[in-house]
């Protein structure tokens, strides 16, 4: 790291920690003047994982759309026999942000 470099952690909770790293880099971009009024800048998801952790719940769920394929197909699901495996499973779904 150099002069004028940052690095941010967060931690607890992961949807609270994703909520305050978005809330840290926004703010970022607006006090460094990188936010552009009035231009998207778009790019394609690719890699959705096919499941997540529900802390609420404290269960493994679907992270987007439950009616995806899972990359790799059927043998990929049925291999996935533990939550680990679940979760390091992604999804044939797309999205723009």
């Amino acid at each position: 790291l150099g002069a004028g470099d940052g690095i941010f952690f967060s931690a607890g909770k992961k949807s609270d920690a994703y909520k305050l790293a978005g809330a840290a880099r926004t703010k970022v971009g607006e006090e460094l003047g990188l936010i552009e009024d009035g231009v998207f800048r778009l790019c394609w998801i690719v890699d959705f994982p096919m499941y997540e952790y529900d802390e609420d719940n404290k269960k493994v769920d679907f992270s987007h759309n439950p009616f995806s394929m899972p990359q790799g197909g059927m043998d990929a699901l049925l291999a996935a026999d533990t939550e680990e495996k679940q979760l390091d499973l992604k999804a044939y779904q797309y999205d723009i942000v």
